[in-house]
Order: structure tokens, then C-alpha cells, then sequence
């Protein structure tokens, strides 16, 4: 198998890899309302059965409705992220700062159990386009492995920074994204498999990856 052959494989087991990452999160997104949803309305119907001697039955019901909304919620945002990773957006959802918009609905839930808050400022960067496919998947990846960092870490309170910047100055002129996971007292150390996962997903294009001050910065020509 030739150098090249080799190279696309990696990326096809890095891309694997982020579709499993993908996978376990919808299942565990999914899994918690689809339970709540079905115990509530079993309970409300077996009350109303028996006459809801407690009036309790439409409580319940509307419990379980509420996680029927959550599950619709989760739905559209799964259609946006699939739609944000293939390119089928308009211009301005398809700049960096749509992109983040689409990925920051999607890590809501996460960011809420990790006790994190989202903090970005990346106005410098946020109209300019974002290609479709490696860079988004590799923009994902390295989100996925910061919130699994704060989980590693048993964080009870922090904040996933992102900071956008026009040109590096060692990489020269593109776009500078910086990603740090920070607590009141330090900053946190970010794990280095998705960072490596990311890099294969970049091989080949005109982008890379590596860790700078405690955190990851992305950059795209």
C-alpha cells in the first residue's frame, strides 16, 4: 500500500472515530428524554385508568410532552450539524461563525452536565467561510475532546474559551482558532488523542493543528 493509500486511510479511521464520538453522544442525548418521556405518559395513563384519584395524571403527561419536545429539539439540531458538515448551508450559516453557532447548539446539553459556559470571541473571524468537510469535522473534533477533557478532569465549574484571529504569526495569513478549557484557577490540559484524530482529518489540506498556551489552536489558510 503506497504513501498515499496509507494517508487516506488514517483519515477514513479518523473520520470512523468521530462518527462513533457522534454516535455515543446522540445515543446518551436521545436515550435520557426518550425514557423520561415514555415513564411519564405510562404513569399518566395507568392514573387516568384508575380515575387519577390525586389528580396527578396531567402532570405527568405533560412531563413526558416536554421531553417529546426535547427529543423534536435535538432532531433539528442533529439535521443541522449534519447539514453544517457537508455544506448544504446558506453563505452565512456556512461562515466560521455560523458553523459555530451550529456546534454550540448541538454541545448544549454537554456543556450544561460538564458545567461548563461557552465563552467565544471570534468576531474576527466569524464571516469569513468556512469549507465544508475536513476542517468542520476536525473544528468537532477537537469540541468533542475539550468537553471530554472537563469530564476527565471532574471539573465543578469552567468555561470552553474560543478565540478567533486573523493570521498567525507563525503560520501566517488564514484564520487562528484557539480553544481553552479554563477554571477560576488555571487552565485546564487538553487530552492529546482528538488533537491527533484532528490532524489526521486535516492531512492534506491547507490546515493544521497543535497545541499553544494550554489549549489547541486550529488554523486555516
Amino acid at each position: 500500500m503506497g504513501d498515499v493509500d496509507a494517508a487516506e486511510l488514517e483519515r477514513l479511521r479518523a473520520q470512523l472515530e468521530l462518527a462513533r464520538e457522534l454516535q455515543g453522544f446522540l445515543v446518551h442525548e436521545l436515550g435520557n428524554p426518550l425514557q423520561s418521556a415514555s415513564m411519564m405518559v405510562e404513569l399518566g395513563v395507568d392514573e387516568l385508568r384508575s380515575g387519577d384519584p390525586q389528580g396527578t395524571a396531567t402532570s405527568k403527561l405533560e412531563r413526558g410532552l416536554e421531553s417529546i419536545v426535547r427529543l423534536r429539539h435535538l432532531h433539528l439540531r442533529i439535521g443541522g450539524v449534519r447539514a453544517v458538515l457537508g455544506g448544504r448551508r446558506s453563505p452565512v450559516e456556512s461562515s466560521w461563525g455560523g458553523v459555530l453557532d451550529e456546534f454550540a447548539g448541538l454541545l448544549r446539553e454537554r456543556l450544561v452536565r460538564g458545567r461548563l459556559s461557552w465563552e467565544r470571541d471570534t468576531a474576527a473571524i466569524d464571516a469569513v467561510p468556512m469549507p465544508a468537510g475536513a476542517l468542520r469535522e476536525a473544528t468537532l473534533t477537537l469540541l468533542l475532546g475539550a468537553c471530554e477533557s472537563a469530564r476527565d478532569a471532574r471539573l465543578t465549574s469552567g468555561a470552553l474559551v474560543l478565540l478567533g484571529e486573523r493570521d498567525d504569526p507563525s503560520w501566517g495569513p488564514g484564520v487562528a482558532l484557539r480553544m481553552v478549557l479554563r477554571t477560576e484557577e488555571r487552565t485546564v490540559p487538553l487530552g492529546d488523542a482528538a488533537i491527533e484524530r484532528a490532524r489526521v482529518l486535516l492531512s492534506g489540506e491547507h490546515a493544521r493543528c497543535e497545541p499553544r498556551d494550554g489549549g489547541w489552536l486550529l488554523w486555516a489558510a
